[in-house]
């Protein structure tokens, strides 16, 4: 029983994903904390959360997440403390190593002259793959982490505009 349910989910799941568009009325979100503006095909769920690597490094993040039938979106960030260096290829293997999954491409970029990462990771999730797109930027002390995640099995057509239209939105403004 428990594998046909299964399998009617992932039939439920993959139908949906088939017959959704992207949304045309995005919401145009404002964190005022986080001096930054995004859309999201929702309206966002706030959360926060301690973080933090290995050793005594300890930070609070906090994240805005929407999700349709076609994906997730979230945004977080957290700020650096005095005297802290980030380094975004320990942010990108955090990232990839967060999901458990494998970088499949990664580039440099930047948001208003600030330095960036883009990254399309795959990773399983349950019994699905799913395809993460994000952005990390280090921006005036403070870390934005973007991330766009579809299944595996959506076109790349939709997945690709979906996350161009959240990552493009994003912008932030200065202290």
């Amino acid at each position: 029983m428990r594998i046909v349910s299964c399998l009617f989910f992932l039939l439920f799941i993959f139908a949906s994903s088939a017959l959704a568009q992207v949304p045309n009325a995005w919401v145009k979100y404002t964190s005022d904390a986080g001096r930054y503006g995004i859309l999201f095909p929702t309206e966002p769920k706030l959360s926060e959360q301690d973080a933090g690597g290995s050793g005594s490094l300890k930070f609070k993040q906090y994240l805005a997440s929407s999700s349709i039938s076609t994906g997730y979106f979230l945004v977080g960030y957290f700020d650096l403390g005095s005297g802290v260096t980030y380094s975004l290829d320990k942010g990108r293997d955090g990232v990839v190593n967060a999901v458990k999954g494998t970088l499949l491409s990664e580039e440099s970029i930047s948001l208003n002259g600030k330095p960036g990462r883009a990254l399309r990771v795959k990773a399983r999730s349950a019994n699905f793959d799913i395809i993460a797109l994000a952005r990390i930027y280090e921006i005036n002390g403070r870390i934005y982490v973007l991330q766009a995640l579809t299944l595996d099995s959506e076109s790349e057509s939709t997945r690709l505009q979906l996350a161009k239209k959240f990552f493009d939105s994003f912008s932030v403004r200065d202290k």
